[in-house]
């Protein structure tokens, strides 16, 4: 598996009242260098179980 370009603790962020999720670490990979406009994948993770695994494109 590559490293991620990101390793965040998301347990703050995304963590609400209203949430069933619960997540406590994100890893992010694609980010293009040499444009403004590129694909995200992140991977959630919860006590380091993968949880979830979302795909978009960032328009910049």
């Amino acid at each position: 598996m590559w490293p991620p370009l990101g390793d965040y603790d998301v347990s703050q962020r995304l963590h609400s009242p209203h949430s069933k999720e619960v997540y406590t670490r994100s890893w992010q990979y694609s980010r293009t260098p040499n444009s403004k406009s590129y694909f995200v994948r992140e991977i959630y993770f919860h006590e380091g179980r993968v949880m979830n695994i979302e795909q978009s494109f960032y328009i910049d």
